[in-house]
């Protein structure tokens, strides 16, 4: 007779970011690779918050539901040897801090898993003694992992000691390139729309570009995503501008080979490792970025893309400009983008965050 090893049951309890997230698509790659580790029995509870565009709850709880959503947690969590909490920095401080409380007093192993890329950020405007009460309660984990190094220098040094860094990933498989590419164009590429992303920044820029030098070929710029109505018809009313609207995350790397560049000119404070920055070095294409910390975590000056400062139209529109003109310095950013993706593999990132939650 042959006796089974007994698996490892692992529940993991955090709502299902929103199609249109980044973090959805990273979220369901850790889950399909952790269930596919044969140690381990997955089940995943998604409390049913309703999300706005950042992936966060905030005016957006439904209290009854998710309350209910927490009581059947807790009633897996008696069946389970550990528990993991994946969420915005939002939740994670808020109904994950609970979870995890719950899951010590049944003396169950625990993680926690951020999405956000700076999640101390997210209670920063509370007083100091309910901050600090947080953090001590976050300190009842086992393990807990954060997307960039920025992130985890901002904890308290207890939680810091204890947080471990797992960069943002992506797969790696190269998709063929598309058939109506077309070189007789400089095409710049954005994802993301909002003010809070760099949109009205990034159409300013975009008309110094056009009233500055003349390029040996027509410049566009090709914004994706849903925005507000005053971003919206600026952008329509700018020559040389086009919408495409959203675009479902498994065709955004396809969409993104048919340009030269991609410019990131959010405004966020809390970004980390964005989806569409690794996207798009999975694609070839050099970032243009601004200098905010998660960003420029990844996103290297003269190396992968270019590094400008955050907010500053002027300077953005001079270093599209010069990616446009300067085509061996492109050639070199590309080069360094098609390097840099190599780093968020997934194939490669997962087993490190899987063994950051202590599930290996």
């Amino acid at each position: 007779m042959t006796i089974r090893p007994r698996r490892d049951r692992v529940l993991i309890v955090g709502p299902l970011p929103p199609p249109e997230g980044g973090a959805r698509v990273s979220f369901r790659a850790a889950l399909d690779y952790l269930r596919s580790l044969p140690h381990l029995a997955i089940r995943h509870v998604d409390l049913p918050v309703r999300h706005d565009r950042s992936g966060s709850p905030p005016g957006g709880v439904d209290h009854p539901r998710t309350i209910l959503g927490i009581i059947g947690a807790v009633v897996r969590m008696s069946r389970a040897d550990t528990v993991v909490v994946f969420g915005s920095s939002r939740f994670c401080f808020s109904y994950g801090v609970l979870l995890l409380t719950i899951a010590a007093l049944l003396r169950k192993r625990s993680a926690v898993r951020f999405f956000g890329g700076r999640p101390a950020l997210s209670v920063a405007l509370l007083p100091a003694s309910v901050r600090t009460a947080l953090c001590t309660l976050l300190r009842q984990a086992d393990a807990v992992v954060v997307q960039t190094d920025i992130g985890r220098r901002e904890f308290p040094t207890p939680l810091r000691k204890k947080s471990r860094v797992v960069r943002g990933y992506r797969p790696c498989q190269v998709p063929s390139p598309p058939a109506h590419r077309d070189d007789k164009r400089i095409a710049f590429a954005c994802v993301g729309m909002s003010v809070e992303k760099g949109a009205m920044v990034l159409l300013d820029a975009f008309d110094q570009v056009r009233a500055g030098q003349r390029f040996p070929r027509p410049v566009e710029l090709h914004l994706y995503g849903t925005g507000p109505a005053a971003v919206t018809e600026r952008a329509a009313r700018t020559p040389d501008v086009v919408m495409h609207g959203m675009v479902a995350n498994d065709r955004l790397r396809l969409a993104l080979q048919e340009h030269d560049v991609l410019v990131f000119p959010s405004l966020c404070i809390t970004e980390g490792h964005p989806g569409a920055i690794i996207e798009a070095f999975m694609a070839g294409l050099p970032v243009i970025a601004g200098d905010l910390p998660g960003p420029a975590e990844i996103v290297r000056h003269e190396v992968n893309g270019l590094i400008v400062k955050t907010g500053d139209a002027d300077a953005l529109g001079k270093a599209m400009t010069r990616a446009a003109v300067d085509r061996d310095l492109w050639q070199t950013l590309r080069a360094g983008a098609r390097t840099s993706a190599i780093r968020f593999d997934q194939s490669l990132v997962l087993p490190e965050l899987a063994a950051a939650l202590r599930l290996r």
